[in-house]
């Protein structure tokens, strides 16, 4: 090994000690006893390590790291009584590497020289000099503390944002960035659709570092999905908006038809999808009427003159006889049965002797039923039924009419008849299949999509949210009246649609949407943005101004300006009478009321002038409670004030004489206190220095004793119970500190949101190997989720380490230790209960320094760890309490719950 290590220490036998230990761990060992020493031996080219002390004639500890770090870059160690956060923040600032605080366990320093020689022999170059802080790539030089960027040796101007992006990408080159990450790292913000903001900051540094930018050699764009990213926030919200639209829409279409309309509207849509047009209500309606309209032909031919049905129109075959003689026929053949109907044909209608016969496919139709005619929804429309009145006209009872129709209608150009029957079918199908059937299944569809982008969906709304924060609070509270005038339409619309069938208001039905849409926009702008929702307010705005303009006067000037308002208010009021006096003057010329009124406008006058000169009393009162304010700001400040002279008839003048006093007693005291203060720190240091460096040497040498060979039996014995009693004299120490640190109201603590079940089960964890060895046994039960408390977690951590520390080593053997978190109310209380092994004593507070739950002294406690529990506790802003009941006791540790979080780590360059 042989590295060279240098030890400095005012304390020789400290020096002595650790130079005994590095040695028989292959160190070769410099000595010396000040900070000059040390400075010359600093110089030695073999040298690899330093371990020094703060304390220290001739050259402070602090002050030689300082002028060793000028010319040397090798670990230094800073080895020191004083164990204050404050002090240990100060010597890794003036250039430490590491920092131990005495008295401190040999075997530690020994492996922390190891970790330190390590890394600063195999994993960097000791010799070399400190690292210039400069990035290079190619003609590109970033210069990180001067913030500089320079190309081909020419510094560029950049903005403060496109330094943090040239330095993020520099630092990380030839990784490729989405837009979406160099914002978050830059800009410190969650990016929404901020893509744009990223490529303008990118086009403007590449025409600056670029010698061609349209082709650039450093800083490139790769084609990434990043715009797919970007605008899966939108789709998502698009999709949720349109799923639900569609829902609403074909929702209410289906409403419609099964709630306002007719069942024989109902039925015409039913029988637009039966795939024969014969068995439709269309087809036995048109059926029906043609059949009445060739018995009124036959019966008054003189009336129609030609025939009524168009004879181009093969569908549809006709004939008409009256007796014996052929009135109408548009057919080729004759037509008596089914067995003469023609090819293509498979519908055959013959009316005779008043009723009427049907054949479909040869097979006879039961045209009649029950004799009982119903509707032509469920019965054909013909002459023969029972309920329906028979014509007495004896040529009826003559005609012969008969009705043939095409199994599969075609066209021959007439807008009437099967095949337009067979048509309009078609395009009722269409309808409803593109209306009512498509676009619920699409608007399912798309809500599905947007449930399973949800998350981007979120990001949607909160970029809307974002969007909609920026808008005035008054452009939103106009929009209101617009959105009100829409909801009242469509709802009005909607009743008459639904109730009243009338179809009148069917646009504003339409536009339901838009209002409902609007109100949601208001509800997510609500969510994201109701903390802070007169932020961006033209009136709050105008009102802050004028508050931030009046906050920079004095008093005086605003309760001058509070006066003069008030006065002026009630100047309206005098003039209005005065304004009225000369009409009512006029009016009641004969009465007592002119004198009235001349008395109201004295009296009025007389008001005013009072109140003129109480304005110009208060004003000189004003005067002097600026200057009195002025007084206690800059007591406050701590700046030299003399005494307030204030006028003998000022009204303030015994109050400054008051506040003269006070302050001389105030300054007094606090000279006192400070002195006071002094006086602690400095003998609680040095007291602690005076006890913790020769409590190191004991430590020390007490484990080189340990390493000793050859020793016997008893001897080594010996150095058994010196080391125990050395630890326990170390832990008394640090406890008496402490506790006297607390006292003196110096104890640091730092203050964060923490997770009290998660620091539970950490100091669980640590102890596990005194737990496992004790004779009880303990039962955690703690909740699974976190429980958020503002304390510092290093003092928590130590009082449970106390509490079930001296839970484990007081526990009747065999018993359950029991430690419980619960929440309630807002508070989160720790519990820790045990059966005692020993008899509690009475009406003791436990808690009180040096007192112990036991009367012996000889069982390796201090009587300060309850104390220290409690003392720490109550400097986190918790709750201590101790309850004992026979031989049970029970401790207990409160917080307030805290809405606050950790702050999340930046994400590494």
């Amino acid at each position: 090994m042989n590295e060279c290590v240098l030890v400095v220490d005012d304390d020789a036998e400290i020096v002595k000690a650790i130079a005994i230990l590095l040695e028989k761990e292959g160190y070769r060992v410099l000595k010396a006893y000040n900070g000059m020493e040390a400075l010359d031996l600093a110089l030695e080219p073999s040298l690899r390590l330093i371990l020094i002390d703060v304390m220290m004639p001739k050259l402070d500890g602090l002050s030689a790291v300082l002028r060793i770090r000028e010319k040397r870059n090798l670990p230094i160690l800073i080895l020191s009584a004083k164990s204050e956060d404050t002090d240990k923040v100060l010597g890794l600032s003036m250039g430490a590497d590491d920092y131990i605080a005495k008295p401190f366990h040999p075997q530690e320093l020994v492996a922390r020289v190891r970790s330190h020689l390590r890394r600063y022999t195999q994993l960097g170059d000791v010799n070399a000099p400190a690292r210039e802080q400069e990035i290079v790539n190619g003609r590109l030089r970033y210069q990180v503390e001067e913030r500089t960027l320079l190309v081909d040796g020419e510094p560029v101007r950049l903005t403060a944002t496109e330094l943090k992006i040239v330095e993020l990408l520099m630092r990380n080159a030839g990784r490729v960035f989405p837009a979406e990450e160099i914002y978050r790292r830059v800009w410190g913000e969650e990016p929404f659709a901020t893509e744009n903001t990223v490529m303008v900051h990118i086009r403007r540094i590449r025409e600056k570092i670029e010698l061609n930018p349209k082709e650039p050699e450093y800083l490139k764009v790769v084609a990434l999905d990043t715009k797919w990213r970007s605008i899966k926030p939108t789709l998502a919200v698009l999709a949720f908006v349109l799923g639900i639209s569609l829902l609403l829409y074909s929702g209410a279409g289906w409403l419609y038809l099964f709630v306002s309309t007719s069942p024989a509207t109902r039925a015409n849509l039913w029988d637009a999808f039966r795939a024969d047009y014969q068995q439709t209500t269309v087809f036995r309606r048109l059926i029906s009427e043609d059949l009445y309209i060739l018995l009124n032909y036959a019966a008054h031919p003189e009336v129609y003159g030609s025939a009524p049905l168009a004879d181009g129109d093969a569908n549809l075959l006709y004939q008409v006889r009256r007796g014996d003689q052929l009135s109408a026929t548009n057919s080729p053949v004759e037509l008596f049965g089914p067995g003469d109907l023609p090819e293509g044909y498979n519908f055959l209608l013959v009316y005779a002797g008043g009723t009427v016969t049907i054949w479909k496919d040869g097979q006879d139709v039961d045209v009649y039923g029950d004799g009982v005619f119903r509707g032509v929804e469920e019965d054909w429309d013909v002459p023969g039924y029972q309920n329906m009145v028979t014509s007495e006209d004896q040529s009826y009872l003559e005609t012969v009419v008969c009705l043939a129709a095409a199994k599969e209608p075609v066209d021959y150009g007439w807008s009437y008849g099967p095949y337009n029957l067979v048509q309009n079918m078609a395009r009722v199908r269409t309808y409803v299949i593109w209306l009512l059937a498509v676009p619920p299944a699409v608007g399912a569809a798309l809500l599905v999509w947007s449930i399973l982008w949800r998350r981007h969906r979120r990001r949607g709304m909160e970029a809307i949210g974002w969007f909609t924060g920026h808008i005035w609070l008054e452009v939103k509270a106009l929009l209101l009246m617009p959105l009100v005038f829409l909801w009242s339409g469509c709802g009005v619309s909607l009743l008459q649609l639904f109730v009243y069938s009338n179809s009148g208001g069917l646009p504003w039905c339409l536009a339901t949407p838009l209002p409902l849409w609007w109100s949601c926009l208001y509800l997510n702008d609500l969510r994201y943005n109701f903390g802070h929702l007169r932020t961006h307010s033209f009136c709050a705005a105008c009102v802050r101004l004028f508050r931030r303009q009046e906050l920079g006067w004095t008093v005086q000037r605003r309760m001058d300006r509070r006066a003069v308002l008030q006065f002026v208010l009630c100047v309206p009021f005098f003039l209005m009478w005065l304004a009225r006096f000369p009409s009512l003057y006029q009016r009641y010329y004969y009465s007592l009321w002119p004198l009235v009124l001349a008395g109201f406008f004295l009296v009025g006058a007389g008001l005013i002038a009072a109140q003129l000169k109480l304005m110009t009393a208060n004003r000189k009162t004003t005067a002097d409670m600026d200057r009195l304010l002025t007084h206690i700001e800059a007591a406050g400040a701590g700046s030299p004030t003399g005494a307030l002279d204030l006028p003998e008839d000022s009204d303030l003048r015994e109050a400054a004489a008051s506040l003269g006093h006070m302050e001389d007693g105030l300054r007094a005291a606090l000279e006192e206190q400070m002195k006071s203060e002094r006086t602690k720190i400095e003998l609680i240091a040095n007291v602690s220095h005076d006890l913790k460096t020769p409590l190191t040497s004991i430590v020390s040498y007490v484990e080189l004793l340990g390493q000793e060979e050859g020793l016997p039996e008893h001897a080594r014995d010996y150095v058994r119970i010196l080391s125990e009693k050395s630890q326990r004299l170390q832990t008394m120490v640090r406890d008496v500190f402490e506790v006297s640190k607390a006292a003196a109201g110096n104890l640091q603590v730092t203050m964060a949101p923490l997770d009290y079940a998660k620091l539970l089960r950490q100091t669980l964890a640590d102890m596990s190997e005194a737990i496992e060895a004790s004779p009880a046994s303990l039962r955690p039960r703690l909740p699974e989720e976190p429980v958020w408390i503002e304390a510092d977690g290093d003092r928590l951590y130590r009082v449970f380490q106390n509490l079930i520390g001296n839970a484990l080593k007081y526990a009747l053997g065999g018993s359950r230790i029991y430690l419980d978190l619960t929440v309630a109310e807002g508070t989160a209380t720790a519990m820790v209960r045990n059966i005692s092994r020993d008899e509690l004593p009475q009406g003791v507070d436990l808690t009180e320094r040096f007192v112990r739950g036991d009367a012996s002294r000889t069982d390796g406690g201090s009587g300060l760890g309850l104390s220290i529990a409690r003392t720490f506790t109550e400097a986190c802003g918790g709750s201590f309490a101790v309850q004992t009941e026979a031989d049970l006791f029970t401790a207990r540790v409160s917080f307030l719950l805290t809405g606050r979080r950790p702050e999340e780590e930046p994400p590494a360059a």
